[in-house]
């Protein structure tokens, strides 16, 4: 039984590192339902995204809603078939007779690989009056244990409870940041996940990756701003490009 349970744990620690993200976007800005993965998200200002989608090839089925007055609300359903690549963030447009199609791929640089790359820079110590919290460093089997949670939830607010409870007991890699920001359906809580977790990366300089976790360009600006004030390495938005500063 042990053994079991050793093989599952390896086996879902290996789709956690593979998963990439979804971001489905109307090119009409109209409300849509999309089915991928035997799992429903329904959009919000025109756009949906969906975290951990397994690497091949998916059937997708697009649902919208035409409403006429004094009438039922007409259904209509597409299918279509995308290619998800590993580890990857996939923007992926849905157009007027309700088809997707892939617009762009961005590949997710995983934590270890970029680690090796770049040096670390030195930590800034600083004081603080709330109580000391002794915490650990995520371990895949728990982060996969915590994205089940995420995706059980039922609504923002509690997924919040929960990846705020993750976050204050232990210490994440910017990779597992941006994965918990991308599980959230509005903007409000992507962005304060971004900001509470990033004095608990143990790769800060990496943050960047956490910034495509959120869809507004004002989003990014606030999040560039909060990391100035912790008086850390930053990485800063500004019309589509990031710049890496260290504060003094």
């Amino acid at each position: 039984m042990k053994t079991i349970r050793i093989l599952i744990a390896a086996v879902l620690t290996s789709v956690t590192a593979t998963a990439s993200t979804v971001i489905f976007t109307d090119v009409h800005n109209q409300s849509f339902t999309v089915q991928i993965e035997g799992k429903t998200y329904n959009s919000r200002h025109g756009e949906v995204s969906v975290p951990y989608v397994t690497p091949g090839r998916h059937s997708v089925q697009i649902i919208t809603y035409t409403h006429s007055r004094g009438r039922a609300p007409i259904e209509t359903i597409t299918r279509s078939t995308i290619h998800i690549p590993a580890h990857s963030v996939v923007y992926a447009q849905v157009h007027r007779n309700n088809s997707v199609s892939v617009a762009r791929v961005e590949q997710v640089r995983t934590s270890t690989r970029v680690a090796q790359s770049r040096p670390a820079p030195q930590p800034t110590v600083r004081t603080t009056s709330r109580p000391v919290v002794s915490c650990a460093d995520m371990s895949d089997v728990e982060f996969q244990r915590l994205s089940r949670q995420l995706a059980i939830a039922r609504f923002d607010s509690e997924r919040f409870d929960i990846a705020m409870h993750a976050i204050r007991f232990n210490h994440l890699t910017s990779y597992q940041v941006y994965m918990i920001a991308s599980a959230f359906s509005f903007e409000q809580y992507r962005i304060q996940i971004a900001e509470n977790a990033y004095l608990k990366t143990v790769d800060p300089y990496n943050y960047d990756i956490v910034y495509d976790a959120l869809t507004f360009s004002s989003s990014r600006r606030q999040l560039s701003q909060y990391i100035a004030g912790t008086h850390s390495p930053y990485h800063y938005y500004d019309s589509g490009t990031y710049y890496s500063y260290r504060t003094r």
